[in-house]
């Protein structure tokens, strides 16, 4: 009698392990179920060609936003300031063609930029510039402006500025905080560029600026 009382105790002490085991049980058979429901899904997905399985739909798919490409950079015209806050001022003065460029006050005896040949010339593009920052401005870092003509064709510019009085150029210059300056970019282009239409484009700021020139600059 005390046997079969010791081996009833036994049985109910182990009742909630059994319990426990069968639900472990349970719950690992529905999560290998689960998984390969995953499996079966994707590989349907990928057989329909609609993409690999992520578990969650995007909200922008199939959204447009109307662009078509980088926006158009903004025209400019003459003698129109361009300020970007904490950085310069900028505006285009002036634009002409010649074989020989030099500063607007030079002397006879003073040195300019002169093409090889009546084949080229120099586009010379001039701006006044004021600095806003807090530190030097290196005159080529201001900008890199490009000049395309009506073929596509790109030509790049080298920096320079008038020194004071406008007798000669400087080529390697820093403009100081809330100091001015005549900058010049100059374009080493063919004749019938420089003598056709053009147009030059340049970034301030992170902004796109163009300027252009409808009859060329013939000499």
């Amino acid at each position: 009698m005390k046997v079969k009382e010791h081996n009833a105790q036994e049985n109910r002490k182990n009742t909630p392990l059994l319990i426990a085991i069968a639900a472990l049980g349970l719950l690992v058979y529905t999560g290998v179920v689960c998984a390969v429901t995953v499996v079966v899904d994707r590989r349907a997905l990928e057989r329909r060609g609609e993409g690999a399985f992520t578990g969650w739909e995007d909200p922008y798919a199939g959204m447009s936003t109307g662009s078509t490409g980088p926006a158009d950079p903004m025209a400019l015209q003459f003698g129109e300031k361009i300020t970007a806050q904490g950085v310069c001022e900028f505006t285009v003065m002036n634009c002409e063609f010649g074989r020989q460029i030099f500063a607007p006050n030079a002397g006879e005896d003073a040195a300019g930029y002169e093409a090889d040949s009546d084949a080229g010339g120099y586009v010379d593009l001039t701006v006044r510039y004021r600095n806003l920052g807090r530190g030097p401005a290196d005159i080529d870092a201001v900008a890199s402006p490009a000049l395309t003509c009506t073929n596509g064709d790109q030509y790049g510019a080298f920096a320079v500025i008038e020194n004071t009085g406008g007798r000669e150029f400087i080529e390697i210059a820093e403009i100081g905080p809330s100091r001015s300056a005549q900058l010049h970019y100059l374009f080493l282009v063919p004749r019938e560029v420089g003598e056709g239409a053009f147009r030059i484009t340049f970034a301030l700021a992170d902004k796109e600026y163009a300027i252009g020139f409808e009859a060329g600059f013939p000499e």
